[in-house]
């Protein structure tokens, strides 16, 4: 993981943010490379897959979200990347709510299927 170096104090928030995520990338490679062999514990290196509850999944995917929202936030202005986050409804894993990707303020997003020009073009 490349750090970022726009953080010029320590935050407390980022710090344990990486520290978790360096955690949960470790189940992460389980799961692009996996072995169905023993490990030194003598446990199966796919374990943690198959004991992994929806409550952890929950959890990581707070945590990824979380550690890039709070990176790109700390960024200079010109290397924001980020720029279309505000743009979509960000699901609440929490409450398993979907998020969405269409921009609600797009015109794309406002047309109704049901208009008489769709509805004339069609018939």
């Amino acid at each position: 993981m490349v750090l970022p170096e726009f953080i010029i104090k320590k935050n407390p928030e980022v710090n344990g943010l990486i520290k978790k995520f360096l955690e949960l990338n470790k189940t992460r490679n389980r799961f692009i490379h996996p072995s169905a062999f023993q490990s030194p514990s003598e446990t199966s290196e796919l374990l943690p897959l198959l004991t992994i509850t929806v409550e952890q999944v929950v959890d990581s995917l707070e945590t990824c979200s979380r550690l890039v929202e709070i990176i790109d936030y700390h960024l200079p202005e010109e290397l924001k990347i980020l720029v279309w986050w505000n743009r979509v409804i960000h699901p609440n894993f929490k409450e398993y709510k979907k998020g969405s990707i269409v921009n609600p303020e797009s015109l794309l997003s406002k047309i109704k299927y049901e208009d008489d020009y769709f509805t004339s073009q069609f018939r």
